[in-house]
């Protein structure tokens, strides 16, 4: 992420974590930082072109560093003592339109199924992913028992999840 998205805002002079509050121009900013990689290996890293495998890499480290700070910047402005981080919203999870996302054809994917208990058992703990930390959630296991489970406070990995209950 530094080593790339850094590099590219670094050279323009962004200096705000959410580098702009207009999401058109923050989408502006990164179909300028999709290209970037692409044509240079970011400027002053290598000077050659990245391969499709390491521009996707690029794009998708960045999409989820800015994601995870969106749902965690209270505690990054708390952290870092800068109040700015507080301030991403919605519009810095989505960086790129479906246009600007790469689709690669080459890339062979394994299958998992996952039988219907296991399936049920995500189910039964997804509240738990996303409760506030240490908040009591009271669940059904599948098997009909009743528990009182702290919750995890990651509410970005029961987005995750693709469908909710």
């Amino acid at each position: 992420m530094a080593r790339h998205f850094g590099v590219f805002a670094g050279d323009r002079g962004y200096t705000e974590p959410g580098l702009t509050s207009d999401p058109a121009e923050l989408l502006l900013i990164f179909t300028e930082f999709n290209r970037v990689p692409a044509l240079t290996g970011c400027g002053r890293l290598t000077g050659q072109p990245l391969t499709a495998g390491a521009i996707d890499s690029v794009q998708s480290q960045t999409q989820v560093f800015c994601t995870v700070m969106v749902d965690h910047g209270a505690g990054a402005a708390a952290a870092t003592g800068d109040p700015r981080w507080a301030e991403l919203n919605a519009s810095h999870t989505r960086l790129w339109g479906p246009a600007f996302r790469s689709r690669r054809a080459n890339r062979a994917r394994e299958l998992t199924w996952y039988s219907t208990a296991d399936l049920q058992q995500m189910l039964a703990y997804l509240d738990v992913l996303g409760a506030p930390r240490g908040t009591p959630v009271p669940i059904t296991h599948p098997d009909g028992r009743l528990s009182i489970i702290k919750g995890l406070g990651d509410p970005q990995a029961a987005r995750i999840w693709p469908c909710k209950p």
